[in-house]
């Protein structure tokens, strides 16, 4: 990937951001540092928990 192409990707991805974190700011009622830990924290994939293993369920 080109340079420019590249920081055109990190400019859009910046202003998404942005604006997730003025979202969460306006409906939550938080600052930006927490506004950004909350996204970030929810951005992330989730991974259920499971107990045990696929032994102690046997198909």
């Amino acid at each position: 990937m080109r340079l420019s192409q590249q920081l055109n990707q990190a400019m859009a991805s910046r202003a998404s951001i942005e604006q997730a974190k003025g979202i969460l700011m306006g409906a939550q009622g938080r600052g930006p540092d927490e506004a950004i830990q909350m996204a970030s924290h929810r951005s992330r994939p989730w991974t259920p928990v499971t107990s045990g293993t696929s032994a102690d369920h046997p198909g």
